[in-house]
């Protein structure tokens, strides 16, 4: 397959469109989950920030290595896709996601 063009996105800037269908599957599945606004916080800036849209040179790395803070004794940790499917099943499970 090949890839795409090159389209940035910036996900704090897209989301409106995601509010009313956000919207429609809560009412759909039940959902307890707040509005999209509420729900989601600044998560859609940090992504962006951290995905470094609209830059156009490097910049301080925003995601870095744990090696750290596992030296300094805080080594328990959890495989990052099984934490996902911890926190998806929880959130399934308390009706904030279908």
């Amino acid at each position: 397959m090949t890839p795409g063009r090159h389209v940035p996105l910036s996900l704090a800037q897209e989301y409106p469109k995601w509010i009313a269908p956000w919207d429609e599957l809560r009412r759909t599945h039940d959902l307890i989950a707040p509005g999209l606004e509420e729900f989601v916080g600044l998560s859609f800036q940090y992504a962006d920030y951290s995905m470094r849209y609209g830059q156009t040179e490097a910049g301080p790395p925003s995601i870095v290595s744990t090696v750290k803070i596992n030296q300094a004794g805080f080594t328990e940790m959890m495989d990052t896709e099984a934490m996902f499917r911890k926190w998806f099943r929880l959130a399934k499970a308390s009706r904030l996601l279908p």
